[in-house]
């Protein structure tokens, strides 16, 4: 059974212009321990099905407008304010990419792990085990650094005790929403190094959100490729990303980095992803596709069956 059930989920957004659908019909699930990945550009709906996943989006402006979200067997939009809140933090934790935005500068940084304890787990609200959180992801010193403030701490340090405040509840599942965008290079392969050792040692499963495909590379089970609001492509990690079939997925590789290939040029995407009150009509990547057909700009193509659980989003690559 799986941890994460997402069946054809669709979120719109309000404004004084009108109602756009910002996710389109979206569906996925993660098994228990597993390590998926949702990846594409800024703007494609990615952050927003995350917050969606325990009801985090406000409303208004944002509203759900169809189908369904299970977690451990739960359907989330069936659940009453309390059960919620002991959804959020407790069964599902978030780690977001800004650490200083969501850490109080006022508090200790153990009294911010100990609120957490409190509300998730008060049986374990105690500095025996924010040091052990603080060890366990591998803060030096952790009987000293609890009494550090956030401004005394660096970046990576700050993301560290990020995952401790997440780690607390014990979570089924740790959502990490870009969880090293801030971070010079070494320090990011050094975070996402800790959040694979914490799955595999925890047996908790990952939800990684990014839109570095190398981090995708080395992290991911499987992984969801997201465009406008819908997902594109959907497979095992090691599929998609070596031999993809979606043009979106093909042009995002193109457009990474590669040590040792020799180019002097990315491949960059022409243009950009469009805001939900200008999708095109028809395939939403067929403006800045190299491989647009006339008839990509009249009908919205199903994600077709492509082999052993794969799923693409192309007429052309997947014929119907």
């Amino acid at each position: 059974m799986a941890l994460l059930e997402v069946n054809d989920l669709s979120i719109e957004l309000s404004d004084r212009q009108g109602t756009y659908r910002i996710v389109d019909g979206l569906s996925l699930d993660i098994a228990p321990g597993e390590s998926f990945c949702l990846i594409g550009e800024s703007g494609s709906g990615k952050s927003v099905t995350a917050l969606s996943l325990t009801r985090l989006l406000p409303s208004p402006p944002f509203s759900y407008a169809g189908g369904e979200v299970r977690i451990d067997n739960q359907d989330v939009f069936g659940l009453d304010d309390r059960t919620l809140r002991r959804l959020r933090g407790g069964k599902v934790s978030y780690i977001f990419q800004d650490p200083v935005a969501y850490l109080n500068p006022v508090h200790r940084v153990g009294t911010q792990i100990l609120e957490m304890l409190k509300l998730h787990r008060p049986e374990k609200a105690n500095q025996e085990r924010i040091v052990e959180l603080l060890k366990l992801v591998e803060i030096p010193a952790p009987e000293l650094r609890l009494k550090d403030y956030p401004h005394q701490m660096s970046g990576g340090m700050l993301q560290r005790v990020m995952i401790a405040i997440a780690l607390a509840s014990e979570p089924l599942l740790l959502v990490a929403d870009e969880p090293t965008t801030a971070l010079d290079v070494t320090v990011q392969e050094q975070i996402l190094r800790l959040l694979e050792k914490l799955r595999r040692q925890l047996g908790m499963a990952v939800l990684l959100i990014s839109h570095n495909l190398g981090v995708v590379h080395d992290f991911a089970d499987r992984v969801a490729v997201m465009y406008a609001g819908q997902v594109v492509e959907y497979g095992k990690a090691t599929e998609v990303l070596n031999a993809p079939q979606h043009p979106y997925t093909e042009a995002l590789l193109e457009a990474a980095p590669r040590i040792g290939s020799g180019q002097h040029r990315l491949q960059a995407i022409p243009g950009q992803v469009p805001p939900p009150h200008s999708f095109p009509s028809g395939c939403r990547f067929h403006t800045r596709c190299n491989l647009t057909e006339p008839s990509c700009s009249i009908s919205v193509p199903p994600l077709h069956p492509a082999g052993d659980g794969r799923m693409v989003r192309c007429p052309i690559r997947v014929p119907s």
